[in-house]
């Protein structure tokens, strides 16, 4: 009688469990010998928080002395002022403006003579000079109105005088004396009498 299989077939089968057989009888021999564990590591101890050493109290500090209150210095009674001395005021100085063309040699003379006046009465009659033989002064005297020699006594070029035999003039410092009616001599006149009102 014939199987019903093929020899082949049944020749894997044989081989199947003959392997089925020898992984059984591994099995068993490694269920009675165990592999050894292996050893475990060694544990590693956290050390302890180290403990923190006792601060040493510093000595309290004294309490500062009280501060001793130093008295007020004395306030000063106030001086009574004595009354200021009232000086005279000082009179402002005559003023003289002379507008001359001293360019020219003929002026000299009444230089001279304004300045000794000046001198005589130093620090009460002030002269200024304006010289019209320049531009400067020229158009500086034209300004003021005039066009020709002419001398002002604190802003005046008509005064009074006294003739030798006392009676009286009218003088007018305006153009040359010769030319005009007047005279060196009547300055001499007009400043004293203005110097003694004040």
């Amino acid at each position: 009688m014939r199987s019903r299989f093929p020899r082949r077939t049944l020749f894997l089968l044989a081989a199947l469990l003959a392997t089925f057989g020898l992984l059984v009888a591994l099995y068993e021999v490694y269920l009675k010998n165990p592999p050894p564990l292996a050893a475990p590591g060694p544990v590693k101890v956290e050390s302890a928080p180290a403990v923190p050493k006792p601060v040493k109290a510093e000595p309290a500090l004294a309490a500062p002395e009280p501060v001793k209150a130093e008295s007020a210095p004395a306030v000063p009674k106030p001086v009574k002022a004595e009354p200021a001395i009232s000086k005279p005021a000082r009179t402002k100085p005559i003023r003289v403006e002379a507008f001359l063309p001293l360019g020219s040699g003929c002026m000299e003379p009444m230089v001279e003579h304004l300045n000794a006046l000046e001198k005589e009465y130093v620090g009460r009659i002030k002269v200024a000079y304006t010289d019209f033989s320049q531009p400067e002064g020229l158009k500086a005297m034209e300004a003021r109105g005039f066009h020709c020699l002419t001398i002002l006594v604190n802003g005046a070029d008509r005064f009074t005088v006294k003739n030798p035999d006392g009676t009286e003039r009218k003088t007018w410092f305006h153009k040359p004396p010769e030319a005009g009616n007047w005279k060196l001599e009547d300055l001499d006149q007009v400043i004293p009498s203005l110097l003694s009102r004040k």
